[in-house]
């Protein structure tokens, strides 16, 4: 699981500098050239793992308008890179993610997982908890606290 800032190429932040980073990216540590885990390093991993969860931000995109199509290939970005570097599922985020909303997702999603539930079952009751606010705070009812986190992979 990560759960560090994630970076798109070329996009703007609050600050209304643009970043120059030419891939989608992993934060690790505060931003210096070696301190990303780039799409491109992604790629080159050799992992065995069932899982991937990318808890950052927009890690389904892979440009700033997340629109890099490549025909027959889908959405290119760090979900197809943590697949071909060998997990079977990676859960990416559609949008910049609350902090706490999206720890509190990700509790519940780990705790059906942990209870031998299926990976859709399990994000199903973990959005539904949210929604119907049995989560640490009402307002997570809200899609933009729950909407975002998808799961691309086998079941």
């Amino acid at each position: 699981m990560f759960s560090v800032h994630g970076i798109i190429p070329n996009k703007t932040n609050k600050t209304n500098k643009t970043n120059k980073i030419e891939q989608p990216a992993l934060v690790l540590a505060n931003p210096t050239t070696d301190s990303y885990l780039t799409m491109t390093d992604a790629f080159a991993l050799k992992l065995n793992a069932d899982f991937v969860l990318l808890s950052v931000c927009n890690t389904g995109c892979s440009k700033k308008d997340c629109s890099e199509n490549v025909r027959g290939e889908g959405i290119m970005g760090l979900c197809r890179a943590f697949m071909y570097a060998g997990t079977s599922r990676v859960a990416v985020t559609l949008w910049s993610v609350d902090l706490h909303s999206s720890k509190d997702l990700n509790i519940e999603l780990f705790t059906n997982l942990k209870a031998n539930q299926k990976m859709a079952h399990a994000l199903h009751k973990a959005k539904l908890k949210m929604i119907q606010g049995q989560a640490s705070n009402q307002k997570y009812a809200h899609p933009y606290h729950w909407a975002g986190l998808v799961v691309y992979g086998d079941e």
